[in-house]
Order: C-alpha cells, then sequence, then structure tokens
C-alpha cells in the first residue's frame, strides 16, 4: 500500500513538473519569409511540410534579437523571400525571441 501511495506521488510530481514546463516553452520553425509588417512588428513565416503548407506569423518586440549574416541587424532589413529561423515564446500569441538569417 505504501508502494502505491509513493507512486502515486511520483506521477502527480512528473504530471506538475511537465505541465510547467511545457507551457511556457520555445519553440523553433524554419521557413521562407512571406510577410513583414511595414512597421516592422510582425513577420510571417512559412514552409511546405508533406502536402500540406505551415504558416507561423509572430509579433517582434523591441526585445526580439535579428540577426543577418551573425550580425545585429533589424526586421525591416529582411525581404520576402529570405530563408530564416524564427524562435519564439508561444502564450496568449506568439512572441518572436530571435530571427536568424544565415
Amino acid at each position: 500500500m505504501r508502494k502505491v501511495g509513493l507512486l502515486l506521488i511520483f506521477l502527480l510530481l512528473f504530471a506538475v513538473v511537465n505541465s510547467a514546463s511545457s507551457s511556457n516553452s520555445l519553440r523553433t520553425f524554419t521557413g521562407k519569409v512571406t510577410a513583414i509588417d511595414p512597421d516592422g512588428k510582425a513577420i510571417v513565416v512559412s514552409e511546405r511540410v508533406g502536402k500540406s503548407e505551415m504558416v507561423v506569423g509572430v509579433i517582434v518586440t523591441p526585445e526580439t534579437v535579428v540577426e543577418i549574416g551573425g550580425k545585429k541587424a533589424c526586421v525591416k532589413c529582411l525581404k520576402v523571400g529570405d530563408r530564416v529561423t524564427i524562435t519564439y515564446e508561444r502564450t496568449t500569441d506568439l512572441y518572436a525571441k530571435k530571427i536568424v538569417k544565415k
């Protein structure tokens, strides 16, 4: 009986830790830029995945790091058609943490 209780406590702790870590995780997506907000506040990237196309649009904040060729840049320096990797945080919206064009 004691072993069952310890197992239940362990499973409960695992579930709580796992849900807490996945709710605020960073995600990465690589694709071609399909649209850029003229004010530099958003960017849309798409990539063909199998037979369908996956599209990710993110909000760009002043804290977003943009790199082109390893050097710091701005979102307005990117062009439609550029291949980029975005790292974003998924909360109620998608906020870009880093955008990299190699």
